[in-house]
């Protein structure tokens, strides 16, 4: 009997341990796309020259997409042209398999994820 309890917890243990690594892959696979969402939103904005319509178009796609992007362009130069632009996405980290969501703002590292592009 003793033999059958302890074979009981460990088949619920190693179970345990694959749902929750799987969890943590789709947690990092997440975070990936969103990392490439900005960089995608990133070379979009450079090739429209940092244009307000450019930013609106990335902002609502990526509202589409359960992101939030700001969108800081600048002036370096002062001739009225933008020549630069910082792109911060933020996105929800998810561990489903626990049921654990946050918010991300990138305000707090313990909370909050953010992917953030300087581009020039």
């Amino acid at each position: 009997m003793n033999q059958v309890i302890k074979t009981f917890l460990g088949i619920a243990l190693m179970l345990i341990i694959v749902l929750v690594g799987a969890g943590l892959i789709v947690c990092g696979m997440d975070a990936q796309r969103a990392e490439k969402a900005n960089s995608d939103y990133a070379a979009v904005l450079t090739s429209y020259n940092f244009s307000d319509e450019a930013i609106a178009m990335c902002q609502e796609e990526a509202k589409a997409d359960n992101y939030d992007l700001t969108v800081k362009a600048y002036d370096t130069d002062s001739d009225g042209i933008k020549d630069t632009a910082e792109c911060i996405l933020e996105y929800d980290y998810t561990l489903k398999m626990l049921n654990s969501s946050k918010t991300n703002t990138g305000t707090d590292s313990n909370k909050h994820h953010y992917s953030r592009i300087v581009i020039q």
